[in-house]
């Protein structure tokens, strides 16, 4: 299946893909405009704890969660992909109830709730195209595009 590129839209690699970034990925494009797209890799976890990359939040040190590696920009950088009902403001919307930002106290907010459904995610870095770098996103060779209900 390809679905037209726009936020909120997974990028599967294609098995022929040999860019070592992106070989046997599943990126979720957070961003897509004229001005290039950004995404996250979701399929890439790394051997660090988010407590390695975020020790100022003393709630998350013990919590277990995985830090993934978003992608290759940026990668001493935490990005939230957040899920839930209730988003900081400076938070990016990608679909329904999933948005993508930085804030720690939405993390602290999650981990310290009882009983609530929210859930997060921590990448180091992400993934980037340029507006020059296939049409203003990833390039359609060497990858597949699915919709989050595919």
């Amino acid at each position: 299946m390809d679905t037209e590129l726009r936020k909120g839209i997974f990028l599967i690699a294609a098995p022929s893909l040999r860019d070592p970034n992106f070989r046997q990925t599943v990126v979720l494009l957070c961003e897509h405009g004229s001005e290039g797209a950004l995404g996250v890799i979701v399929n890439r976890p790394t051997a660090m704890s988010i407590s390695e990359a975020l020790p100022q939040v003393p709630v998350i040190e013990g919590a277990g969660h995985v830090l993934y590696a978003g992608g290759p920009v940026q990668t001493n950088q935490v990005m939230l992909l957040y899920r839930g009902d209730q988003f900081p403001d400076n938070a990016h919307h990608v679909f329904d109830g999933v948005c993508l930002g930085g804030d720690v106290g939405m993390v602290e907010r999650i981990l310290t709730g009882v009983g609530t459904t929210e859930s997060f995610r921590a990448y180091l870095g992400y993934s980037g195209w340029g507006p020059g770098q296939g049409g203003a996103g990833p390039p359609r060779s060497g990858r597949r595009s699915a919709g989050p209900d595919s």
